[in-house]
């Protein structure tokens, strides 16, 4: 099956070769018979039309998959909104059952549980630091962005400094699945 661009370059070429033909038929070549001429220009009218139905197949095929693939485009999307959601949810999920299982480990005052497959610890989590009011902090905690810097208050805290607006947050546990 020929190409769009094929389709195209025949009907070009029929185009000018019937008004070559017409041109022909009118003038007085002798060698052109007016009956050859005629047999000729039919023809190119018959050939004209039958490419012209092939470039309108052939966009009907072009708008056909246009069409296929916009569709296609528009379902990926879909997909992806509904992998996105579910994968949210199961993070929700894997989030939730790792709350549970360390509310369980911690009631328990289990520090480490062996299965046949995993080994499940409790860990310290590093020491989080709560702050008061944001008015009240010395400029040395502050950042220059004017945010709290609780990585100084955490160092001046452990260092053993008395900070009036900070103080030590509860402790933390996270779990850690090997």
């Amino acid at each position: 099956m020929a190409s769009i661009f094929e389709i195209a370059n025949e009907l070009t070429a029929l185009q000018r070769a019937l008004e070559c033909g017409i041109d022909a038929h009118t003038g007085d070549d002798p060698d052109n018979s007016p009956e050859l001429a005629d047999k000729r220009l039919d023809e190119l009218i018959e050939r004209e039309l039958s490419t012209t139905q092939a470039l309108k197949a052939k966009l009907d095929g072009y708008c056909n998959l246009m069409a296929d693939l916009e569709w296609r485009a528009v379902q990926a999307s879909n997909e992806i909104s509904r992998l996105k959601n579910m994968k949210s949810g199961f993070e929700g999920l894997a989030k939730r059952l790792r709350e549970n299982l360390l509310f369980v480990l911690t009631r328990l005052e289990l520090e480490k549980v062996e299965t046949p497959l995993h080994r499940v610890s409790l860990a310290k989590s590093p020491l989080s630091v709560d702050v008061d009011e944001f008015a009240d902090i010395p400029e040395e905690f502050l950042r220059v962005k004017s945010e709290v810097d609780k990585i100084a208050i955490k160092d001046a805290l452990k260092a053993g400094r008395e900070l009036p607006f900070a103080r030590w947050g509860p402790e933390n546990f996270c779990l850690r699945i090997k």
